[in-house]
């Protein structure tokens, strides 16, 4: 399949139908350049990194967040706090609670999720207090091996 990429839909299908013909087995689909034209049979590749494609490398990228990252964002709010850094901070700590029951210790590193997101907003006027949502998708360390 030298040079050649399936694309779109069509590529999608031919990627499922493939994986489902080398059975659950395989944890991960194969990529597209991976499937001998035509026959939906996967085959080795030789891949060079030069010569990848951006649509292959943003591939690579997300069958690797897929295989370590759970399922759902988490979505949180924290306590309310005099300023914004503490009200962050409440919400980071709500949200460690939040994945350590819903996903174990393994993802509760802020540091290794994906898309995080604030959204703060004053709570109390009055007494100038402020609160912050957290809404982020928990993820384990990436490992040191080659996916």
């Amino acid at each position: 399949m030298a040079g050649k990429t399936l694309l779109g839909t069509a590529a999608a299908a031919a990627l499922f139908a493939a994986w489902m013909a080398i059975g659950p087995a395989s944890a991960v689909p194969p990529l597209p350049d991976q499937i001998a034209e035509g026959t939906g049979l996967v085959v080795p590749v030789q891949r060079h990194s030069s010569s990848e494609s951006r649509a292959e490398r943003e591939w690579d990228e997300e069958r690797r967040r897929r295989r370590r990252c759970g399922n759902n964002e988490i979505s949180v709010k924290g306590k309310q706090r005099p300023t914004t850094r503490l009200a962050e901070g409440s919400a980071r700590t709500a949200w460690a609670e939040a994945v350590r029951f819903a996903y174990g210790e393994q993802y509760i590193d802020l540091g290794n999720a994906v898309d995080v997101r604030y959204r703060c907003s004053t709570s109390s006027p009055s007494l100038g207090l402020k609160r912050c949502e957290l809404i982020a998708l928990p993820c384990r360390p990436r490992s040191d091996r080659k996916d």
